[in-house]
């Protein structure tokens, strides 16, 4: 009898730690996805964005720092805080 409720203790133990495994990896799992599902939005955004004409500028003018034919430069001074 002694031997049989070692046995089930054993495997009772098995299971045990084989679904604390599975959860950490499903946890680790859903975390990943999370992110990935982050990321798919924030590409989409920007998917978006290139597919209008004032998203395409934009994104030029950041990455390249070009001027329109015309444009000037205004640098904004601010004023001398009175003594």
């Amino acid at each position: 009898m002694l031997v049989v409720i070692a046995l089930l203790g054993r495997s009772t133990w098995g299971a045990y730690e084989k679904n604390q495994i599975s959860a950490t990896a499903r946890r680790a799992a859903e975390a990943d996805l999370a992110e990935l599902e982050a990321r798919k939005q924030a590409m989409e955004q920007s998917i978006k964005a290139f597919q209008s004409e004032g998203g395409i500028e934009k994104a030029i003018r950041q990455k390249f720092q070009v001027v329109k034919p015309g444009e000037e430069m205004i640098v904004v001074v601010p004023e001398k805080p009175p003594k």
